[in-house]
């Protein structure tokens, strides 16, 4: 299969802010290390100041480490016989001819609670994480031009590229998964995100 187009992720704004943090913390415990601790004979500051890097990055590095490895990690990748994407674990992959349709929220910089992309296959239904998703409308446009995806219909608050002669079929999985009840980590991660 030739790849058409490769689509990269960016990093959320918590775990730039977290990722800033932790090397200003960081950077400033070093600084007083080098410049007051190291110039003051006798001094233990030492253990102390590697003691509080520790805790301070046990709590602060989490996040951006997942984030960057998300980042280097994470593509959606179209190609002339289908799509591959990947996250966190291995690619996964879907040809054409199994998707009847591809749902995303429209482009609106203001919402961020649910940004997955969602594949309504012939045996199914799956999502590919978006958050973060660089080029979204020039994504949408190489999945309308190279899938054969002609059809919008809007849902909800969602875009869905689909075949013309499975569009009631795929409005209606869509309308059953899109906007599932919403859980304890659906719920934080909404709030997080939002940050």
């Amino acid at each position: 299969m030739d790849t058409v187009r490769e689509f990269r992720y960016g990093m959320s704004r918590a775990g730039l802010v977290l990722l800033t943090m932790l090397l200003a913390v960081v950077g400033v415990l070093a600084i007083r290390y080098i410049f007051i601790d190291l110039n003051a004979p006798g001094s233990d500051a030492l253990p102390g100041l590697i003691f509080i890097m520790l805790i301070t990055g046990g709590v602060l590095a989490p996040v951006p480490a997942m984030e960057i490895i998300w980042w280097a990690r994470g593509r959606v990748v179209v190609q002339t016989g289908g799509l591959r994407w990947r996250g966190w674990g291995t690619w996964k992959s879907r040809e054409w001819s199994e998707l009847l349709g591809v749902g995303m929220p429209a482009p609106d910089a203001t919402r961020t609670d649910d940004e997955r992309i969602h594949l309504v296959t012939r045996d199914g239904y799956e999502f590919i994480h978006g958050f973060g998703l660089r080029d979204r409308q020039a994504f949408a446009e190489a999945i309308r031009a190279w899938g054969d995806l002609g059809q919008i219909e809007v849902v909800g608050r969602y875009t869905v590229l689909c075949r013309p002669r499975a569009s009631e079929q795929v409005v209606e999985l869509v309308k059953t998964e899109i906007d599932p009840p919403p859980d304890a980590l659906d719920f934080w991660a909404g709030r997080l995100r939002r940050f």
